[in-house]
């Protein structure tokens, strides 16, 4: 059989034994009581949050050291004090004061139940700097249930406060940014393509709107014009190199095109990669700097073209001009003395003189006029062969002089469409060329034959001296322009070249050469044809 339990707490009387093992059993109670007292005071001073314990009335009974720490109060300041003292300077979320029904203490006793995670700032007396307090609490009940203490801890949160409060300004910040940019700036998956977020230039300058982009690819959209681009783009990225200011070709959505300034890189948010791009249409600003380029260059070629005038104004109308005095002085001192044919010699030489001089002139008359706009352009319908026919009739004479031989095999009947007077002066030009590098004795052909695409070909051939490679180079231009002379030293200044290559291009043709030393020349002419 069981023995009956024992209550060794009243005894028998009499009995030694149980009154011992009462003795033992409450100084043992009283030594767990201690050691659990020891393990609470150790925990409550090294505890990293501070706690507050304070009676019903809310009077603070205990504090630890983290808790004076975090409020900036001593022991003495907040023992024997209540809760709301007015040393305290609570403030809520967005830094404003709060009542004392919202102090944690109030909203426990109050609330009849626990919190936690209230957030609260507190500026601290001493150094007035602001601590953020992550707070919780709750009530101790007696057998009664009514309340016996209050109990209040906090930790600091004001790193994890500040970290997050400048994520939001960052976060702000580049919303801001993103939203009011006027780059078109995009976020899409790297691995899909997708756009995530678009902004309004975006909209702006390519057409797509947020909710047409979303969800698509930059080849749903086709803004690529080139897709090898967008593929070396691709590839650039996905190696993690970062594309900075690189110039791509882009479509609207209305088809146009436009070149942009490519930026983009990849970042990454919980694994997962995106790539944030940025694009600057600079259509406009490559377009000005091309016609700058232009402007420049025009500028460089018209102060070529002042500096070739004027060397032909002080050097190639003088050659002509002391000539002619020299002939006339000649005639004026030596005129008694001198028998008929060699007076006929000496005017002979003076009319060639003043025709050079003359043609000279003719020619920069007219490419001034070109250059400043004033010389008219009147095209008519012209027979190829009567055209050429008058020419070769006005310059005859200086053939003659050499024995050349003028031969024209143009077809008749070709029909063309342009200025008569500017047409002369290619072929008067050209055939003069021809006659003045020839040899005497040589023979100059001007063939003309209908092309399949409605233009015809005019060739001037001659005979003579020909020339080499540098100086076919710059012939229709006044690029390192050196004149040379005749066969006969005939004076040349280049001016009629380039005054056929203009007259031809305003017709809208070509001219162009081909040519070797001592094998002669071939000019080559190509004009429209007049539509039937």
């Amino acid at each position: 059989m069981m023995e009956p339990f024992k209550d060794i707490s009243k005894g028998n009387v009499g009995d030694t034994s149980n009154q011992d093992e009462s003795l033992n059993w409450k100084e043992s109670s009283l030594n767990n009581f201690s050691e659990m007292e020891k393990r609470y005071f150790g925990l409550l001073q090294n505890l990293d949050a501070g706690i507050v314990i304070h009676d019903a009335d809310s009077t603070i009974k205990e504090n630890n050291p983290k808790a004076s720490d975090l409020l900036g109060l001593s022991d003495d300041q907040l023992k024997g004090k209540l809760a709301i003292d007015p040393a305290w300077n609570f403030v809520n979320e967005k830094g404003e004061p709060i009542s004392y029904s919202q102090y944690p203490v109030n909203l426990l006793g109050n609330e009849n139940q626990n919190i936690k995670k209230l957030v609260f700032g507190v500026i601290r007396p001493k150094t007035n700097d602001l601590v953020w307090l992550e707070v919780g609490g709750f009530v101790i009940r007696n057998s009664n249930n009514e309340v016996h203490e209050i109990v209040v801890y906090f930790i600091d949160i004001t790193e994890k406060r500040n970290a997050e409060i400048a994520y939001r300004m960052s976060e702000e910040k580049f919303s801001t940014a993103f939203h009011t940019s006027p780059f078109t700036i995009t976020i899409s998956e790297l691995n899909t393509g997708k756009f995530i977020d678009t902004n309004e230039a975006f909209t702006k300058v390519l057409g797509y709107s947020k909710e047409l982009a979303q969800g698509k690819t930059s080849t749903d959209l086709g803004l690529w014009l080139n897709p090898e681009e967008r593929n070396e783009a691709l590839l650039l990225l996905r190696n993690e190199q970062p594309i900075l200011g690189k110039e791509y070709l882009f479509k609207k959505k209305n088809g146009e095109q436009i070149i942009g300034s490519y930026t983009a890189n990849v970042f990454r948010v919980e694994g997962q990669s995106y790539v944030l791009s940025i694009m600057d249409d600079i259509s406009e600003e490559k377009q000005a700097k091309e016609e700058i380029k232009n402007k420049n260059e025009e500028l460089v070629r018209i102060n070529e073209a002042k500096d070739k005038f004027f060397s032909i104004v002080s050097h190639d109308l003088r050659g002509p001009i002391n000539g002619f005095l020299s002939l006339t002085q000649l005639l004026l001192e030596d005129i008694n003395s001198l028998n008929s044919e060699e007076i006929q010699s000496i005017i002979l030489s003076m009319k060639n003189s003043a025709k050079n001089l003359f043609n000279l002139m003719e020619n920069m008359l007219q490419w001034s006029r070109i250059q400043n706009g004033t010389f008219p352009f009147v095209p008519e319908r012209l027979l190829l062969d009567k055209l050429i026919e008058e020419c070769i009739v006005s310059i005859n004479d200086q053939a003659k002089i050499k024995s050349i031989q003028i031969q024209s095999h143009v077809l008749r009947d070709i029909e063309i469409e342009g200025d008569r007077n500017m047409l002369q002066t290619v072929f008067r030009n050209l055939i003069g060329n021809a006659i003045k590098f020839s040899n005497p004795g040589g023979v100059i052909s001007l063939i003309a034959k209908p092309t399949h695409d409605g233009f015809v070909e005019v060739v001037i051939e001659d005979s003579g001296i020909g020339m080499d490679e540098k100086t076919k180079l710059n012939l229709f231009s006044f690029h390192s322009q050196k004149c040379r002379k005749g066969t006969n030293g005939e004076p040349s200044s280049g001016l009629g070249l380039v005054l056929c290559k203009e007259f031809i291009e305003k017709h809208n043709g070509r001219i162009w050469v081909k040519s070797e030393v001592n094998k002669g020349s071939h000019f080559f002419v190509m004009l429209p044809m007049k539509n039937k």
